[in-house]
């Protein structure tokens, strides 16, 4: 297997063992299913980057634990903060925010966070990746090369999507701010000329289409928003309008959760009607 197979291989398995660990961490933590990353397919890129750290930086010291444990510590921070500030800088929004935790460095990275990236490079070096290398042994060469360019164009495919749809994403919230700043332009504008009801009817017709855009926004990306508890801005009006999605994101779960139980309990009560039904019936038919 050629090198450049091989470290397409290491990305996808290592991005997809992350997903799962992120997916299954995510959703118990926020009590529903959470479909975590900005990709669309199941593999998260940070994770791929932290295997070919693994498998270029750390197995090759693996018979020093504590280094290994420390050098893995400030390579994934590292790779997590440029990700963090790459993906800001390119959308104008901070998808996780650890200003929160304590010992973080603007919010990136955090010190609780690398160190379970630490341990869990702990785990690849000295579990996972023999077996893993076990598993590539036995892939045919020319199976494994036709299986990476496949991997390749997907991922080159689903990145492009979820740009697009971050980039969408991004000028959703740009319109809804540009649109609260121009309601207030105008109605100050209507209210030096005197015009105060004119003003606040404008006010009120035009805040009711800046929420049916918002209300579209938090359909549309249901998903990014879901993925992404913690995303912020920092500019203060998308910053309140992230608010307000992850707000109504969290109360429509919340609905959906109410919804369900009682779906259930009209069940339970129908079930032990028709139970009393037929013991009232046979009841009747022995006397």
């Amino acid at each position: 297997m050629d090198i450049i197979t091989h470290y397409t291989l290491t990305f996808v398995l290592y991005s997809f063992i992350g997903y799962l660990c992120e997916v299954a961490y995510c959703s118990i933590g926020q009590g529903h299913l959470v479909n975590r990353g900005f990709l669309y397919g199941p593999w998260l890129p940070i994770y791929g980057f932290g295997g070919l750290i693994v498998d270029i930086f750390l197995v090759p010291i693996a018979h020093y634990p504590i280094i290994v444990f420390i050098t893995a510590i400030i390579l994934t921070s590292i790779v997590e903060y440029i990700g963090s500030w790459g993906l800001e800088k390119i959308f104008s929004i901070k998808l996780w925010d650890y200003s929160a935790h304590r010992f973080n460095i603007n919010g990136r990275v955090c010190l609780l966070n690398s160190s379970l990236f630490g341990l869990m490079s702990m785990v690849l070096v000295y579990g996972a990746y023999p077996w893993i290398q076990k598993l590539f042994a036995i892939i045919p060469n020319m199976l494994a090369e036709r299986l990476a360019d496949i991997l390749r164009i997907l991922f080159a495919v689903d990145l492009t999507l979820s740009v697009l749809k971050m980039s969408a994403f991004k000028k959703a919230l740009m319109d809804a701010r540009e649109k609260a700043k121009a309601i207030e332009e105008r109605v100050q504008e209507l209210k030096k000329l005197g015009k105060n009801e004119l003003s606040e009817e404008f006010r009120n017709r035009l805040t009711q289409e800046l929420e049916d855009l918002r209300e579209k926004t938090r359909i549309s990306y249901n998903r990014i928003i879901s993925a992404f508890p913690s995303a912020t801005s920092k500019h203060d009006e998308v910053k309140l309008q992230l608010q307000n999605i992850h707000t109504w994101a969290k109360e429509r779960r919340e609905a959906s959760r109410e919804m369900k139980a009682k779906i259930m309990e009209t069940k339970a009560e129908y079930k032990e009607k028709v139970k009393t039904i037929d013991e009232n019936a046979k009841g009747r038919r022995n006397g």
